[in-house]
Formats: structure tokens, sequence, C-alpha cells
């Protein structure tokens, strides 16, 4: 199983990476084990989406990196301020599943 998983600092940075194993990467992230994320500490997970295969992570990584998939992101860690961008997302096909399935009950 891959995660991807978005991460914010209390900066106000956000990172985007996939793993197998998000505990080990939080903790490399934290400790200035990552040169993208090394100026900053205090990383805390604010998304998580899990993939059968590494290659499905890495395409919905590479997706959540785009303008687009930004707005979907404030959508859904501040669904007041977005849910319009969240809606359009989900009817143009970007939503997992898994997240589809869930929100549509």
């Amino acid at each position: 199983m891959f995660i991807v998983y978005v991460l914010k600092s209390r900066g106000g940075l956000q990172y985007t990476g996939h793993t197998d194993n998000l505990d080990r990467r939080l903790h490399e992230h934290r400790n200035g084990l990552c040169k993208t994320t090394k100026a900053d500490s205090d990383w805390h997970v604010v998304h998580t989406e899990e993939f059968p295969s590494r290659g499905e992570a890495m395409a919905r990584e590479k997706w959540l990196k785009t303008g687009r998939a930004r707005e979907y992101l404030k959508g859904i860690l501040n669904p007041v301020v977005a849910s319009n961008s969240t809606e359009q997302t989900k009817r143009e096909g970007m939503v997992p599943s898994t997240l589809r399935s869930s929100s549509s009950g």
C-alpha cells in the first residue's frame, strides 16, 4: 500500500509526497532529512490517500501539485471556503473512488 500525503507547517508551508511508510517519512521531514522540507521542522499531516501501487500514488501526487488540485485541497482542508471547487473537481472525475463514495451518501 502506498500513501499520498500532504503536510503543512506552522509557518504556512505545504508539501505533497508519497511513501510506503508514513511514520518514517514524517520523521524524516521533521528532522531535516529531506532537502525540500529542511527549512521548517514543524510538519503535520493534513491529508492522506491510499493506493495499491506506487504508480497510482505517483500519478495522484503529480495531480495534487497542479493548480486545480490546490483548489481541491483548499476545499477539503477548509470546506467552508472552497466547497464549489471541490464539487467541480468531483464532477471532473479527479477525486479517488474512495472519496467519491464516502461523500456521495
